[in-house]
């Protein structure tokens, strides 16, 4: 295993050209895609949007990391259901 569930870490695509796009993403593991395709679901830090990249790097975790994501989860309190829940919900399927 790559990664585990939760994990902090950059998220690498094979996007090489030459544009401003950031190569690698911050974002946290969510989990491996099998099948066809193989990958990883990470939960984008930037978007808060669950993507699939080819290539992760495990990092440490920051202590900015961890007050953006209790940021994002005192916001959902008020929320009947939200991103993050979603993010860690292992029966979730994302909609193509």
């Amino acid at each position: 295993m790559v990664a585990e569930l939760g994990q902090y870490l950059h998220a690498i695509g094979t996007d090489s050209n030459s544009s401003m796009e950031p190569q690698s993403i911050k974002a946290i593991y969510i989990e491996p895609i099998k099948g066809q395709r193989t990958g990883h679901r990470v939960l984008n830090l930037n978007t808060k949007k669950m993507i699939s990249q080819p290539k992760v790097v495990v990092l440490p975790v920051t202590d900015q990391v961890i007050q953006r994501v209790e940021a994002w989860a005192a916001a959902e309190d008020d929320m009947e259901q939200g991103y993050l829940e979603e993010a860690f919900d292992q029966d979730y399927e994302p909609e193509d």
